[in-house]
């Protein structure tokens, strides 16, 4: 891999996670997701980059500006997990 250039493509979720990490830190290759960022201390300092942005705080900081004290948040994949 040293001679050209290379990039690991796809989307993730959460049983890919290890496996995906582990390409990308092993080869240091860069990894690129249309998906959401899953968060792990692991992650931290690793080679992905995601192309859509995580919502997480965009749903706290509605939660704090409308005053909620219950909600129920709705998943569409196993993320919820």
């Amino acid at each position: 891999m040293a001679d050209g250039v290379f990039l690991f493509f796809g989307v993730k979720d959460t049983k890919s996670l290890d496996i995906v990490q582990s390409f990308t830190r092993t080869f240091h290759m860069p990894y690129l997701s249309p998906s959401t960022s899953v968060w792990t201390e692991k992650s931290a300092a690793g080679f992905e980059v995601h192309m859509k942005p995580d919502y997480t705080f965009a749903i706290i900081d509605m939660i704090l500006y409308f005053g909620w004290t219950k909600i129920h948040y709705v998943y569409d994949s196993d993320e919820g997990n």
